[in-house]
């Protein structure tokens, strides 16, 4: 009961309703499949508490309104960064705001479906504009088509800037992203990763994708440093030899000659 009573002061403070759950994402996870089974059920809990806030609470009022145990909490712990840096986990962050951009367009539908029927209630289904009179062949008349001929122009141009905002990319492009990512196989996750949107029609949900670059960055939220290429370590100084930065790179003094770093180290076999 007390756990009732805490959880019933935890007042939400949005009204988004329910979200779409993919379990089988959820549990294609190594970092949920490693959870206990109390981490993964606080890592749901959190998962929810974000979508109806936006971002986690302060941790003290997470443990008294959802009825955790300090020693529950530590197992989740260990977790806590990865699954949400910044107090954020990146995909329901995702979902959330493309949930709020559906309900903020399907409020403005609504509000212009209220004007029509107004309308029509009021005026009846007459055309409530009035049309100036005009004499044939006269320069107003005239001046009112070129007016329309631009009009329809400029809206001609605005939905093509419209369609232009997202080109689907190729999967070279993919890859060579992929690769300045440092993802391991680049080749083979870009092909997946076309191939997945292509089947969704490049659409997030319900709404068209806007950087499929954002959508890879995305992804890495599930991914594991086991997933990327290390990053290269420096090569270390040689003792005893005199080294200087050159325009051309790295250069080694060397019995008053210049020498390229790397092929010094070929040639004395280092």
């Amino acid at each position: 009961m007390d756990n009732l009573n805490a959880s019933a002061s935890l007042k939400t403070t949005s009204l988004l309703g329910w979200y779409k759950w993919y379990s089988r994402d959820f549990w294609a996870s190594m970092t949920v499949r490693s959870m206990s089974p109390i981490a993964r059920s606080i890592y749901r809990d959190l998962l929810d508490i974000q979508w109806e806030h936006g971002q986690l609470l302060p941790k003290p009022r997470l443990l008294r309104a959802l009825g955790w145990s300090e020693s529950e909490w530590e197992e989740f712990e260990p977790y806590l960064q990865e699954c949400f840096p910044n107090g954020i986990n990146p995909k329901m962050d995702e979902i959330r705001q493309q949930a709020i951009e559906d309900r903020e367009r399907q409020a403005e539908k609504g509000r212009k479906s209220a004007e029509a029927r107004a309308r029509i209630k009021e005026f009846g289904n007459e055309p409530t504009t009035i049309q100036p009179r005009f004499n044939h062949g006269s320069t107003d008349v005239q001046r009112v088509f070129n007016q329309t001929e631009t009009e329809t122009e400029t809206e001609t141009e605005t939905e093509t800037e419209t369609y232009k905002r997202f080109i689907k990319p190729s999967q070279s492009e993919v890859e060579e992203y992929l690769v300045e990512r440092r993802w391991k196989n680049p080749e083979r996750k870009a092909e997946q990763f076309i191939s997945h949107y292509e089947s969704k029609g490049w659409k997030i949900g319900k709404a068209k994708m806007k950087s499929w670059r954002s959508a890879v960055i995305t992804w890495e939220g599930r991914m594991t440093d086991d997933d990327f290429v290390p990053k290269p370590k420096p090569k270390e100084p040689i003792e005893g030899i005199d080294f200087q930065i050159l325009p051309s790179g790295l250069e080694v003094t060397l019995d008053g000659r210049l020498w390229c770093i790397d092929t010094w180290r070929k040639e004395n076999g280092l």
